[in-house]
């Protein structure tokens, strides 16, 4: 019995500390965009009044995220919303 826990307690920490690894190399994973015509990048996506520059077509942007409306992007060290 002492044999049995002692081995699924080894793989359950096996288990949880690559779990974390594949967690790890998920948030590192960027998506890139191209941008088909010239955009706002926004500071807040609640204030559209907030233009931090305007981004060319054919920029290559990276996405950080995204929700319904907007992406969240970084372009040229500029953390915004498109």
């Amino acid at each position: 019995m002492k044999k049995l826990m002692t081995t699924l307690f080894s793989l359950f920490v096996v288990c949880a500390v690559n779990a974390q690894a594949v967690k790890a190399d998920v948030q590192e994973l960027r998506l890139t965009a191209t941008t088909k015509a010239a955009t706002r990048l926004f500071r807040e996506k609640n204030d559209l009044t907030a233009v931090i520059m305007v981004v060319p077509a054919g920029s290559v942007v990276d996405v950080v995220g995204s929700d319904s409306t907007y992406f969240h992007v970084i372009f040229e060290k500029n953390d915004g919303y498109i």
